[in-house]
Parts: C-alpha cells; structure tokens; sequence
C-alpha cells in the first residue's frame, strides 16, 4: 500500500521561493491559477501552463516531490483516459487529466511550502473566527500523521499474514477492517489528547491570539501577485476573444474528434 500521494502533501522545510512568500500570496494565486485551469479549453493552452509551472518548480527545486505524486496517480489517470475516450473522446480526456495534474500540482506546491501556523494566521487576517482556523490548521498538521499511521497499521497487518486484495469485492472491503479500526481507535485517543491540552492552555480565552513571527507582505509577494493576476487575466482575455469572434493563440489546439 503506497502513501506517496500523501508525501506530496507534507510540509517540506526548504529555502525556495515558494517557501518565503507570504500564504496570503499563495492563497490568491492559487485561486486565480486554479480558475484559470477550468476556464482554458484547448489542450495546447493547458500544455503551455504545465510546462511553464513545471519549469518554474524545476528551478525552485519542489519539482523531485510533486512528480512523485503524480506517479503514484498514475493507474487514475490512465482510468481516466479510457474512461472519458470510451465515453466521450481523446480529447476530452486528455483536458481532463491535464487539469487535475495541473491542479494537484499547485495545492501540493502550497502545503509544502505554507507551515500550518502561518495558514492559521493568514485565515485570521481574512477575518476567519480563530476557532475555525485553529482547527483548520490543525487538520492541516495532522495530515501527515494519518497517513504515516496508515502506513504502519497496513504494513503491521501484512506481517501478521494478513492480505488485503485477496478475494472478490465485498471480501475486499472486509479485508480493510483490521486497517480502519485501528486508525479510528487513534484518531480518538489523539482528539482526546489534543481536547485535553487545549483545555490546560486555557484555549479560547482570547479571540486573537499573538504571534511570534506576524506575518508581512513584502516587495517580492506583490511581484508575484502582479504577475499571476495579469496571466489569469490574460487567459481569461484571450478565452473570450476565442468565444467571442473565433481568434486563437499561434499554439491554440484540439485534437480532432
């Protein structure tokens, strides 16, 4: 049982770019980029915006983790493609993938490099109730330990004899009982442990809490900003021209049908 994908989630502590921009410039531009990726609608648009993010986390050195993630989701997207082909077309299918690639991309890139207490400050600052983004952030950090909790709890079954894929359908889901109980029974026992250190700190006692690093916005996240506002922009733009009165970019392309 593989928990790749879930690598591709956990905070990465580095020295990139990504890394020392503001969450609040990361949030914004992932929303734009992620309206962007539904609003292109031909394939040579969305291949254009792959091998620019691919490029700019190439040299960013974040590119090693995320490619990972996209191999472990390699059996879906070939689901996806006979699928979507079967039932629509290639090309279809095709836009599909990339979209979803696309997007995994640009939330895998913001959790590794946005710490959960800088997620919670951001939230704060969009006038977020503390409460909310208090746990927000503590789902955030707990991802990774789930999935390493997984992984152990199936790797401790497996030694004991125990198969997962053996057997039809329904045996199949029976077969994961010994995995979900376990991981329920310490999903509990860790809220009540968390439950219960709040409850010594006094948690709630105070409706805006004080940080030691606040956070700044500084000249680069502004660049970064300017930028990723002015490409949504752009490509929302050029996606009404093409509506609009039929003209396309020069690497504007569809498969036929």
């Amino acid at each position: 049982m593989s928990m790749k994908i879930t690598q591709t989630f956990n905070y990465m502590k580095r020295h990139t770019l990504f890394h020392h921009l503001d969450p609040r410039t990361k949030g914004l531009s992932l929303l734009l980029l992620s309206v962007l990726v539904f609003l292109l609608q031909d394939l040579g648009s969305l291949l254009v915006l792959a091998l620019v993010l691919g490029i700019i986390f190439l040299v960013t050195g974040i590119f090693g983790r995320i490619w990972e993630g996209l191999q472990s989701l390699g059996f879906l997207f070939l689901f996806i493609l006979a699928v979507n082909t079967y039932m629509l077309n290639l090309n279809t299918a095709l836009l599909l993938i990339l979209r979803f690639a696309i997007l995994m991309s640009l939330f895998s890139v913001f959790f590794q490099t946005t710490l959960p207490e800088d997620l919670s400050q951001s939230l704060l600052f969009l006038r977020v109730p503390y409460s909310i983004a208090f746990a927000l952030s503590l789902a955030f950090r707990f991802v990774p330990t789930m999935a390493r909790e997984t992984e152990n709890i199936a790797q401790a079954q497996q030694s004991r004899g125990h198969q997962f894929n053996e057997g039809g359908m329904l045996q199949k889901i029976r077969n994961f009982f010994p995995l979900i109980i376990p991981l329920i029974m310490g999903s509990i026992r860790r809220a009540f442990h968390v439950a219960e250190a709040l409850e010594t700190r006094c948690f709630g006692i105070t409706t805006r809490p004080h940080y030691y690093f606040p956070l700044h916005m500084k000249r680069k996240d502004w660049i970064v900003m300017a930028v990723v506002i002015l490409v949504t922009g752009a490509g929302i733009a050029f996606q009404i021209m093409e509506n609009q009165i039929g003209w396309k970019l020069p690497w504007s392309f569809n498969l036929p049908l």
